[in-house]
């Protein structure tokens, strides 16, 4: 495998967050308990930032409390915040994206999902009459903000919530969720298990770990998702990965080419 290929694979199993200036990555898992996006030191390195803050996300979700923490973070921060949702803001993370964002920009194939939110619970009937009133409360905590955001009633969110409603960037805008769709060709990398979720778009199910692509263009999505250009992608979906090799074979011999008529122009202004 070619470095170029190694680093592409790297990439997109890497999760994590990462603040560099002023943007902030957030690709992952929200919340300590999957080691990868943890809500104080986002919310430490949010602190730290000056000035207006790009956030970008692709992430399937985590715990409600971290995502609410970095949300908060973000609202009270002194600049503006855009964020811009590369591939999935699913769960918890969409509402970081929708609450957070003075301008939310959602890129091609990219998806928003919302849903009510769900825990785990051990103990006795009284116990799990409570837990289910503390996820009602949270419900309605996350409808307002949507609601908010889109201009909608709070009992239309609670509908959408109820119905786990996956939204592409079309969608998105319609509802009022996102301000503005980017058209720029992006690798919508979806490599996380969507199993826990019920009505994930087939698109991120070819996407998701652990699916085989059924057709030429199952295999070209999976390449898109994994960071290929569209040609990259067309080209290996339709000729194997032998076709990159020729593809760099054929950029060197362009640029040996290219130094050797430089070199021959340098030595005729020699002689001028």
């Amino acid at each position: 495998m070619s470095k170029k290929l190694r680093l592409k694979a790297l990439v997109r199993q890497k999760s994590e967050v990462k603040a560099q200036g002023n943007e902030l990555m957030l690709y992952g898992a929200i919340g300590s308990y999957w080691d990868e996006i943890d809500g104080k030191k986002t919310v430490e390195q949010i602190s730290q930032m000056k000035g207006d803050i790009t956030v970008r996300v692709n992430s399937p979700g985590g715990d409600v409390f971290d995502g609410i923490a970095i949300m908060n973070a973000l609202k009270a921060h002194d600049g503006k915040i855009t964020v811009v949702v590369e591939a999935l803001a699913a769960s918890i993370a969409s509402v970081i994206a929708i609450g957070a964002a003075d301008e939310l920009v959602i890129s091609e194939g990219a998806y928003l999902m919302i849903h009510n939110p769900w825990t785990i619970a051990i103990g006795d009937a009284a116990e799990f009459e409570h837990t289910a009133g503390v996820l009602r409360q949270i419900a309605g905590t996350i409808a307002d903000i949507y609601a908010r955001k889109s201009g909608k009633s709070k009992e239309d969110m609670q509908a959408l919530m109820d119905a786990e409603t996956w939204m592409d960037a079309a969608a998105s805008l319609e509802i009022g969720f996102a301000d503005k769709a980017d058209g720029e060709e992006q690798s919508v990398a979806s490599a996380f298990d969507l199993s826990v979720f019920k009505n994930v778009p087939e698109t991120l199910r070819i996407a998701a770990k652990g699916t085989k692509p059924t057709t030429i263009r199952d295999f070209e999505k999976i390449l898109r998702n994994a960071g290929f250009s569209r040609s990259e992608a067309r080209a290996v979906a339709s000729n194997g990965f032998g076709a990159l090799n020729q593809r760099e074979a054929d950029e060197e011999i362009d640029s040996a080419k290219l130094l050797a008529a430089l070199e021959t122009a340098k030595k005729t202004f020699k002689q001028e």
